[in-house]
């Protein structure tokens, strides 16, 4: 499972870099359904929302 720190270190990574990994993008879709914290919920919506909108690009 995924940590508070290891979800706001992916969180700063992707806003910085405007980048995600492939692993890290399966990861946040698989936790977005898990019962987490309103503020973990916010981090994943918004690395989504980043990622839908184009903000922020997928890599290998």
């Amino acid at each position: 499972m995924t940590s508070i720190t290891q979800l706001e270190e992916m969180f700063v990574s992707a806003s910085v870099s405007q980048t995600i990994s492939k692993d890290e993008w399966e990861t946040l879709t698989g936790l977005s359904a898990a019962p987490l914290s309103l503020e973990e919920h916010r981090m994943i919506k918004r690395i989504i929302h980043g990622v839908r909108r184009g903000w922020v690009n997928i890599v290998d």
